[in-house]
């Protein structure tokens, strides 16, 4: 089974009214890759494995459909990890299942690989439904990316930023994945945010689709729309900011740019819907992490840590003005 082109992973969990539209949307690929589809059976509470088989009996199509199970519900994470780790493709695809795809989806992502041999992560559009223009900030729409690029410096600038943040719609080399470990923790929420900053050193080169080849559902109840789990969500933030933030690698300006923008979420609240008082205690335990780091610049450790002085001495003007002086001596 070397010779298939895309593994197309789909987690499925509780999605009873919508994992037969998601399967559809697969099978209706029209494209000359060869392609596998596997369901990674989550043990859910409801019908949708059944639902999924139901699709799969009559099923003639090219598609190499496979279910894979778990012995107990493990989550989204590990759920993926799964269809890495038994996938065949040359690259993997993750596909949440309440959403779909347009029949041209991986024939257009693909044809990325032909033209540009080697290419690491391929990143598609996407759009919302039934309303659309959520989330339109993370499309390409009004991104001015070239269909490729191998600038490093290039990709730093703009992956921790403005790619966006999902791991759905990004057909990424498997072999990638592989080499460099990058796969999902288990046991969080907010796995796509870790997974974009565990990958930050090692791509390469990257591509982008900028048609349609993604219809993100929004619906209730999904994590992303449910307010009833915030204290995981920023317990999920904080660990992940933890580990990252106690990497050992050269800290270049993004990463910096970017530690210093998650500090000012954990210190003031913002982005994350909740009052600053809500995350103080993670917010100094990560100063610790960042003081502790010997990889990081003494100059920047000791930057970090005036962020973490008590209010009235920590002026958020003059932290501004120190790390602008920090990255332009370092440019």
């Amino acid at each position: 089974m070397s010779n298939i082109d895309v593994s197309i992973i789909i987690p499925v969990y509780n999605v009873e009214p919508y994992i037969a539209e998601c399967i559809n949307s697969v099978m209706n690929q029209q494209t000359s890759c060869i392609i596998e589809c596997l369901l990674i059976d989550d043990k859910g509470a409801d019908g949708s494995m059944m639902v999924a088989k139901d699709c799969l009996s009559s099923y003639t199509g090219s598609v190499r459909f496979r279910i894979v199970e778990h012995a107990e519900n493990r989550g989204l994470s590990a759920a993926r990890n799964t269809g890495i780790r038994t996938a065949h493709g040359k690259y993997v695809y993750f596909l949440d299942s309440d959403d779909v795809i347009p029949s041209d989806c991986i024939e257009k992502l693909y044809h990325r690989t032909i033209q540009y041999p080697g290419t690491e992560i391929i990143i598609g559009n996407f759009q919302t439904f039934p309303v659309a223009g959520v989330h339109d900030y993370l499309t390409l729409t009004h991104k001015d990316y070239p269909e490729y690029s191998d600038d490093i410096g290039w990709i730093r600038s703009i992956w921790m930023e403005d790619v966006p943040v999902i791991s759905c719609n990004k057909l990424i080399s498997r072999d990638f994945i592989i080499k460099y470990g990058l796969y999902f923790r288990e046991g969080i929420y907010h796995e796509d945010n870790h997974w974009q900053a565990l990958a930050y050193p090692f791509v390469t080169n990257i591509a982008f689709v900028k048609d349609l080849t993604y219809m993100y559902r929004i619906r209730p109840g999904s994590i992303t729309q449910s307010t009833d789990n915030l204290q995981r969500r920023i317990d999920s933030l904080a660990v992940i900011c933890k580990e990252l933030f106690s990497r050992k690698f050269e800290w270049d300006i993004p990463w910096v740019k970017w530690v210093s923008n998650r500090l000012g979420d954990f210190r003031y609240g913002r982005e994350l819907d909740c009052a600053s008082t809500f995350t103080s205690t993670r917010y100094h335990y990560l100063i610790k992490c960042l003081w502790k780091n010997e990889a990081i610049p003494l100059s920047l450790r000791c930057i970090y840590r005036y962020h973490g002085m008590p209010t009235p001495l920590m002026n958020i003007h003059v932290y501004s003005v120190m790390l602008k002086i920090f990255i332009r001596f370092q440019k």
